[in-house]
């Protein structure tokens, strides 16, 4: 059975979503009537958003709105329903036979003992009078597939304008919209500048969120979008050597797909209406258009005599479906050793994600590797090393190019009276009388995705930690960083040619020969704090 990940908060309308479903090794799948619980979670002040509620012992789960109303669905009246917040006590409640369920959480004193990262050293939640937030990411990683950090953050803002495998990072907004600089978060990986998106979700231990204005007291005048503190992991604390692996593989198929006008004799018929109501003539004729595209729908394997069928001939084309038509296999795998001898504290971790995308030529492949050590070297003095680097392959589609020239884009000039594809012929506007603009997405996919970019990232910082007194340190940083990105793409003179299968007409030109394009590019940055 599919296990359904949904949050409601945070995923867009978009022409694709993600079902995910976990393949549990333990346990035998079988189908079960499901019923939907609704209902509100409050506190003493009101409706709270961003609470998550979990199907107890699934991965189902959604977050509470806006205004703390919730959906979900559930298996069967034996579900328990559990319901966090951080900050909050957490409470279970059975469902049994009820339809809407009301919580009113209570605030943990527990959450006031939480040591947080505040950007000059660790405090106890009680000892901050700034405003900041704390999140377990070994919790978030463990309940859920993720393969971009900042669009799994619960708690923000968090607009995912793409769900492309290697684009989907997400735009945070901590403070809403400012006017200084950009409106961007300072994001800090263990003290140091960089994108929390090239950083393995599984080598995470915590984030902290520095959302008033007293952090720019730190971190000055970047801080006034807010700060993103992220800390890695360390060496365990047992003292043993611990060799850990975690794998994931997730099935993936497009769901929600927005409905489109894919019957061409209804689509003329719309336009035409369009142009009558707007005073200028119509476009397709009434007969030799229209009427020809319903007589060929009722016989659609009848062949012309050209030899093509109906269907590709006289075709109706959902380009949604089109263009979303993937159903693929994700899957990742890590593994880490960590341990403590002591005075030495140490992990080394590696991390693989496949994730073939919904979309042709969208496949993304990344390796994560990652080295920390730190030593005690005296009472008053500690060194360490913390070295990650990743490298990513990617297909060259152009997706979300808001310019005009991405797939999205396209989608908006496609028409249902052109077939993409029939025996590696593209097909044209069938009609006469349709625009000659009209796109055949398929081909524009296959003459202009061809190539990939491959990034590989190295960041290395050595430092040392030297205690003055009791609970006074001085940190010194020496950060390395260097990038290394190639992109290369190539025409298809394939894709350069079109026949009307009605008419057998060829239409354009094939290329004489294919061209290739590449472009490379090696930023390096030193830093010292």
């Amino acid at each position: 059975m599919q296990q359904k990940i949904v949050n409601n908060r945070y995923l867009r309308v978009m022409p694709t979503a993600i079902l995910v479903a976990t393949l549990i090794l333990a346990g035998t799948f079988g189908l079960r009537a499901q019923q939907t619980v609704s209902g509100s979670v409050s506190d003493a002040s009101g409706g709270l958003p961003g609470v998550t509620i979990t199907v107890k012992g699934t991965n189902v789960g959604v977050l509470s709105g806006a205004d703390g109303t919730y959906s979900i669905a559930v298996p069967d009246d034996k579900a328990t329903l559990v319901y966090y917040l951080m900050g909050y006590a957490a409470q279970e409640i059975a469902v049994g036979s009820r339809s809407v369920v009301n919580v009113t959480l209570v605030a943990s004193a527990e959450a006031l003992d939480e040591v947080v990262v505040v950007g000059y050293g660790r405090q106890k939640k009680v000892n901050v009078t700034g405003a900041v937030s704390s999140i377990n990411f070994e919790e978030q990683v463990t309940s859920r597939p993720i393969t971009s950090v900042s669009s799994s953050l619960a708690g923000l803002t968090v607009l995912q304008s793409s769900g492309q495998p290697g684009a989907d990072g997400a735009t945070l907004r901590i403070r809403g919209i400012s006017t200084l600089n950009d409106n961007n978060p300072l994001i800090l990986v263990d003290g140091m500048v960089a994108s929390m998106d090239d950083i393995n979700p599984n080598d995470i231990a915590s984030i902290s969120i520095l959302k008033d204005g007293a952090s720019a007291a730190i971190y000055g005048a970047r801080a006034g979008s807010g700060v993103l503190l992220i800390t890695t992991k360390a060496g365990n604390k047992s003292g043993k050597t611990n060799v850990v692996y975690s794998g994931r593989m997730s099935f993936m198929n497009p769901v929600n797909l927005p409905r489109v006008v894919s019957n061409y004799a209804d689509f003329m018929e719309y336009h035409n209406e369009s142009a009558f109501q707007s005073g200028s003539g119509q476009m397709f004729d009434p007969v030799t258009d229209i009427q020809l595209w319903r007589d060929k729908a009722k016989d659609p394997n009848g062949v012309n005599q050209y030899g093509y069928p109906n269907y590709v001939a006289y075709p109706n084309t959902d380009w949604i479906r089109e263009v979303y038509n993937k159903n693929s296999l994700m899957h990742d795998h890590n593994v880490s050793i960590s341990g403590n001898t002591g005075k030495a504290r140490y992990l080394m971790s590696m991390g693989y994600v496949d994730n073939p995308g919904l979309v042709d030529y969208s496949d993304m492949k990344r390796i994560n590797l990652r080295v920390n050590l730190e030593s005690d070297v005296t009472k008053w003095l500690t060194a360490g090393v913390r070295i990650y680097g990743n490298r990513d392959n990617r297909g060259r589609i152009n997706f979300y190019d808001f310019s005009g020239y991405g797939t999205n884009s396209w989608i908006m000039g496609v028409v249902p009276g052109l077939y993409p594809l029939y025996n590696g012929v593209y097909g044209t506007s069938e009609s006469v009388n349709e625009k000659p603009s009209a796109t055949n997405l398929r081909q524009r996919l296959d003459a202009s995705a061809n190539g990939r970019t491959e990034r590989v990232r190295l960041n290395a910082t050595t430092y040392v930690k030297f205690k003055i007194i009791e609970g006074l340190t001085w940190d010194v940083n020496l950060h390395y960083e260097r990038l290394w990105e190639s992109a290369d793409s190539w025409t298809n003179a394939e894709a350069s040619g079109q026949l009307s299968f009605s008419r057998n007409e060829k239409m354009g030109s094939v290329l004489p020969n294919t061209e290739l394009y590449t472009s490379n590019s090696i930023p390096t940055r030193w830093n010292i704090c």
